[in-house]
This record gives structure tokens, C-alpha cells and sequence, in this order.
């Protein structure tokens, strides 16, 4: 396979991955909560969102994960707040989609001259 080819569909995969999985899900964050310094995890819902928000110690500062999750639970985003800190968006499907897709445009044009 070609470097431009395994480019392609490494980039199919991804838009493949953002459109129809879950990547993470509400239940599976459960899991968390076995790991040490994990110390609570609190479900809420607003409208159509699920929203989890997971906190735990990290170098002695805590630290919460913000997970948002659409009706048919596929994970939205991730914000991530350090205690005293601004939060930090770390993850956003829509634009990591819009990303994948150009990433696969590129690698397609780059093919195509």
C-alpha cells in the first residue's frame, strides 16, 4: 500500500470513527472510579445532554473531567478544570470531525495532482 493510500484510509477511519462510535460512554466512565485517585463521579441532564463530571487527585491538585454526551450517548466533549484554573477544552467531536475531514481532503487532493 502506497503512503498516500494508507494516508487515505487512516483518514476514513477516523471520519468513520467520529460518525459512528460512542468512543467513550457514560457507563464505561463508571469504571473510573476503581482507579485510586478517582473520588467521585456525578450524572446530571440538561435537555438533551448527559453530562458527566468525574473528579480526582492529580499531583496533589484536583481535577475534574467534564464529559458531555448526546441523546444517543456519544461523547460531545471534554473539558477538563485544574482546581483555581480556567477550564480547558480538550475534546470536541464537531471539531474534530470537521478536522478528520479535512485531513482526508488533503490527503485526497494530494493524491488526485
Amino acid at each position: 500500500m502506497a503512503i498516500n493510500d494508507y494516508r487515505i484510509q487512516k483518514s476514513i477511519d477516523k471520519v468513520y470513527q467520529l460518525i459512528n462510535h460512542p468512543l467513550v460512554t457514560p457507563a464505561s466512565l463508571l469504571e473510573n472510579l476503581n482507579i485510586e485517585n478517582y473520588s467521585k463521579i456525578v450524572y446530571s441532564k440538561k435537555g438533551d445532554l448527559l453530562n458527566v463530571e468525574l473528579t480526582c487527585r492529580i499531583l496533589g491538585k484536583e481535577m475534574k473531567y467534564l464529559y458531555s454526551f448526546n441523546a444517543e450517548q456519544n461523547l460531545q466533549t471534554i473539558i477538563t478544570q485544574t482546581e483555581n484554573e480556567e477550564p480547558y477544552l480538550v475534546f470536541n467531536r464537531t471539531d474534530e470531525l470537521k478536522s478528520a475531514l479535512a485531513s482526508y481532503n488533503k490527503v485526497v487532493d494530494e493524491k488526485v495532482c
